[in-house]
């Protein structure tokens, strides 16, 4: 939007707040949802010739992928935050901290394939 004008750049180059960006995000947004709802009426067999398993296998597979590795092991083995250090202070030497009712340290057996996140 900066490089074909539609948002303002100052005389030295720097980027200037562009309040018209939202509005295009939303109109933008809009249009596409209108091209869903017309894609939605569309006969199983007809999508199935446009997106076939080939497509739409690997691309659910490579979002997947992208999931595990961005939030699905993410400390799967124990709390979060100071205690998960290399080298944690006294008060997170156990997870989330030694205040807790039941802290344990990190990567103990009962944290496996919990989710337990401590913030």
């Amino acid at each position: 939007m900066y490089a074909n004008g539609y948002c303002p750049v100052a005389a030295d180059g720097t980027q200037m707040p562009c309040p018209k960006a939202y509005g295009a995000l939303i109109g933008t947004a809009a249009l596409c949802s209108l091209v869903e709802i017309a894609i939605s009426f569309l006969p199983p067999k007809l999508l199935q010739k446009v997106f076939p398993p080939i497509v739409t296998g690997p691309t659910v597979l490579l979002i997947g992928v992208d999931l595990i590795g961005a939030s699905g092991f993410l400390n799967w083995a124990g709390g979060a935050g100071l205690c998960s250090e290399a080298n944690p202070t006294a008060f997170f030497a156990k997870c989330p901290d030694i205040t807790a009712p039941h802290a344990l340290p990190w990567g103990s057996a009962e944290y496996i394939g919990t989710w337990n996140i401590a913030y």
